[in-house]
């Protein structure tokens, strides 16, 4: 059973737009974790009210990512017992076990919502959900790979190259793997809705320690979005394009990136991912 949370803080119940002025260019919900990792919620920043969609009696949601119609939420369930990547459907309220391994994490859909791609330790894994089948993707002995990402047009996959040489995106496509990008190292890629532009944590190539900032790679432009030295977890991305949400330290953060930049609606919690539903009436 859902239901909407009541809130003491004054801040959270004054709305940061206008009724019409949707942020993002959808219906500016965004989802997210509470701080103790045991509810999943959806924010409203029209209404500033916040909807519990589930709660877990044991164990922590980690990484929530949504389908491209904005219907299902991919997670992963730390829970002695009940590890694994689970889907929620936020249309019909009902959860899904797909996996039942703890290595399993970093789940993400397909953008026609019939698969999944997630790591598996060290490798990536597409599992068909349309005929309940896992398939490991083959690739090169050296290094381990990691935060598997689709193309917006499904040809094509970005993962992270884990080796001794650094964290480079590298791009799967027809049975080849090829590097895609290494001016820094990367962790948590995702596409804009246009598949222009990725967003990702990285820091400089060689340094060690809490030296992550957010980058846009824009074509073959770099910009740097943050300091160095944030406590960051995977951005995302408005349908716009005009927005980022992302986690650093405890709060959560919207970034307007070409107006007022960081914007700070008072929420507390983690792992936030922008919902992607492009027309309201699709509902």
């Amino acid at each position: 059973m859902r239901y909407v949370m009541a809130f003491l803080i004054l801040l959270l119940a004054i709305p940061l737009f206008a009724q019409d002025d949707v942020p993002g260019g959808g219906t500016g919900e965004f989802s997210y974790v509470s701080t103790d990792e045991t509810q999943l919620l959806l924010y409203n920043m029209l209404t500033a009210e916040t909807e519990v969609l589930f709660e877990v009696e044991s164990g922590t949601i980690l990484a929530p990512v949504w389908s491209m119609d904005g219907t299902r939420l991919v997670y992963r369930l730390s829970s002695s017992g009940n590890d694994g990547i689970y889907i929620y459907d936020v249309m019909t309220d009902e959860t899904t076990q797909i996996t039942e391994s703890g290595n399993d994490y970093g789940a993400v859909f397909s953008p026609d919502g019939q698969s999944l791609a997630y790591s598996s330790p060290d490798h990536i894994v597409v599992y068909d959900l349309i005929i309940d089948v896992a398939k490991d993707i083959t690739l090169p002995d050296e290094g381990s790979y990691y935060s598997p990402i689709y193309a917006p047009d499904g040809h094509s996959m970005l993962f992270v190259g884990v080796s001794s040489d650094g964290r480079p995106l590298v791009q799967y496509r027809d049975g080849e793997v090829e590097l895609f990008f290494d001016e820094v190292e990367v962790a948590w890629p995702q596409y804009d809705f246009a598949g222009e532009r990725l967003v990702f944590i990285g820091r400089p190539n060689g340094v060690t320690g809490e030296s992550w900032a957010i980058y846009v790679l824009d074509e073959n432009e770099l910009t740097q979005i943050t300091e160095d030295g944030g406590e960051f977890t995977r951005p995302s991305w408005s349908p716009d394009g005009e927005y980022l949400l992302y986690q650093r330290g405890g709060e959560i953060i919207l970034n307007e990136l070409n107006g007022d930049g960081e914007i700070f609606p008072g929420l507390e919690g983690k792992n936030p991912a922008w919902r992607p539903l492009l027309e309201e009436e699709d509902e």
